[in-house]
């Protein structure tokens, strides 16, 4: 996937405090003081000691902090153990999720999600977690369903309005019903990201927010151009010249492969997608203005994951910029 997900390391969704006061450890304690280190060491031998390894909130701190710290395997283990001590709690179900998203393991987190929107239905983070889960096993439709019902409850911190966003992202990628949709959902990423940034605080969370935001505002002013173009296919691509630039310099673009079920079908025709091509050398964002189905967008998006390029440099240095690549599917 383009979008970046292991930088959503610094919180999760569902989470208030660790715990209740009257449920609070010592361990919970330096967790909910922002002491993510310490709060490690300390619950860890709170789950060894009699009363600990029988507390599910101790286990959801400890997954919790592992979580902020990007440890997730630590942490699914962690939360594991918490709603195995304490299965009807929807927050430690929907945490324990969070993490095994994080992990790859989309389809074990969809099976905690149903239970955790079971117990407690209007569990917000529930259904927008569930739906990038949909998203990450090509379950569009109910994807989009839960991204609706989440549309209820706006996100109140920053890591919400992330999350959101990329959900948005990838209904966008989608684009289920032509590019004006696709142009919706992406237009709405980049208004969450926007929220994302009036709410962020801390610097990571802010340079998180930053770094999905501006590519993602570049590309949604390429789309619009795009949008016009459509009603004049014969115009070429709008750029906006400008000085003191080397321009951006493709060094290999791997053809995209053309599946049997395509040829069977005699599907033919061009993939065209807007892309982020970022100062570090890789396609960091992408979007379409077409699909042609029949899994040929798919192989679009692989080839542009496997580009290369020498980007764009500004007076001698690197910076990202947004492009119009094709890629053609003709039978021989």
């Amino acid at each position: 996937m383009i979008f970046v997900r292991a930088l959503f390391l610094f919180t999760l969704l569902a989470m208030g405090t660790a715990a209740q006061s009257d449920q609070a450890t010592p361990g919970i304690k330096l967790y909910d003081e922002g002491k993510i280190s310490e709060a490690i060491a300390v619950l860890t031998a709170e789950t060894r000691s009699p009363t600990g390894r029988k507390n599910a909130a101790v286990f959801n701190a400890l997954g919790m902090a592992h979580a902020k710290l990007g440890t997730q395997q630590h942490a699914v283990k962690a939360l594991e153990s918490a709603v195995k001590l304490a299965p009807r709690n929807a927050s430690y179900r929907t945490n324990l999720s969070y993490s095994l998203i994080q992990t790859g393991k989309s389809r074990n987190a969809l099976k905690h999600l149903d239970a955790a929107i079971k117990a407690e239905p209007q569990n917000s983070a529930a259904y927008l977690l569930r739906a990038r889960a949909y998203l990450e096993t090509g379950r569009y439709k109910p994807a989009e369903s839960d991204y609706r019902r989440f549309e209820n409850g706006a996100p109140l911190h920053a890591i919400g309005a992330l999350i959101k966003a990329e959900v948005q992202y990838l209904l966008a990628r989608q684009q289920m019903v032509g590019p004006r949709n696709g142009f919706q959902f992406l237009d709405a990423a980049v208004q969450s990201l926007e929220v994302g940034a009036t709410l962020c605080s801390a610097p990571t969370e802010c340079a998180v927010v930053n770094y999905r935001l501006i590519p993602l505002r570049r590309i949604r002013e390429q789309f619009e151009k795009e949008l016009v173009r459509l009603s004049n296919p014969s115009d070429p691509p709008i750029y906006d010249p400008e000085p003191d630039v080397t321009p951006l310099t493709i060094l290999t673009k791997p053809r995209a492969s053309y599946n049997d079920r395509a040829r069977r079908n005699g599907i033919v025709g061009t993939v065209a997608l807007i892309a982020f091509f970022g100062e570090s050398g890789i396609v960091e964002f992408a979007v379409p203005i077409n699909k042609i189905g029949y899994g040929l967008d798919e192989a679009a998006f692989e080839a542009l994951s496997k580009l290369r390029f020498e980007p764009r440099r500004r007076i001698g240095v690197p910076e990202g910029v947004v492009r119009r690549v094709e890629y053609n599917f003709l039978l021989y």
